[in-house]
């Protein structure tokens, strides 16, 4: 398909399987209606030509890799999503915005899930969000503020590795503790709170960071467990 310019899929087609695209560098234009209910393993991967796609009021959900390395320049999620899966979106270096309603039925941003998209700027996620993993947002080299759920717990592993130009991260008061190499790298961090109940923080979390940009509240030190060496100075 590699000179497939443009798609519109038939009304009635509830899944686009596994692969059905991949490799397709020439698409440009794709058309799903809103009978579309799942996207499937890397259906769109490495589609690096196809700059845009609206996501129909029926997807429910994206499965891993649906869009890796794909030309995204923008997603806006439907509000009837459920699921994402893991590195979904990994990969697209020219994805600048990213829409997550905040009515959305999904509650987990998954592993990888935008793992090397320099081009985003800024994210906003809703709170309707529970659980942020790993590696999430690895590797988004321009991303410079983000707030996260008021409601989220930890800071996982990596999530923040490599984002060189990240200055704020907003609504961690409720984290009780940050993961391995969770801010590793962050140089342009401004301001970096630790909440009063973090109770641990681990190796290489913060290594990297500005560490007068660090503010740990005042507690009792046995109650916080810092296995990170960076932060011996405290």
């Amino acid at each position: 398909c590699k000179s497939l310019v443009s798609i519109e899929v038939p009304n009635g087609v509830t899944t686009i399987p596994t692969y059905c695209f991949y490799g397709c560098t020439s698409i440009r234009y794709i058309f799903l209606p809103n009978t579309i209910e799942s996207i499937s393993n890397e259906a769109f991967g490495g589609c690096v030509s196809l700059s845009s796609i609206a996501l129909p009021s029926s997807l429910q959900k994206i499965s891993c890799g649906a869009f890796y390395g794909s030309g995204l320049t923008e997603v806006r999620f439907p509000e009837n999503i459920e699921s994402i899966g893991y590195s979904a979106f990994k990969g697209c270096s020219k994805l600048r915005f990213v829409d997550i309603p905040s009515n959305t039925k999904l509650r987990k941003i998954e592993k990888f899930l935008f793992e090397g998209c320099e081009s985003i700027e800024e994210l906003n996620i809703p709170n309707c969000i529970e659980n942020i993993e790993d590696w999430a947002f690895h590797n988004c080299k321009k991303l410079k503020q983000i707030t996260l759920p008021s409601q989220l717990g930890k800071v996982e592993n990596g999530l923040f590795s490599g984002c060189i130009n990240l200055e704020y991260v907003r609504h961690i008061d409720r984290i009780v503790s940050i993961g391995q190499e969770a801010f590793f790298g962050c140089i342009s961090l401004k301001q970096l709170t630790i909440p009063i109940g973090v109770t641990q923080i681990e190796h290489n979390s913060l290594c990297g960071v500005n560490i007068n940009v660090i503010d740990i509240k005042e507690r009792k030190m046995n109650a916080l467990e810092i296995r990170d060496k960076y932060l011996n100075f405290f």
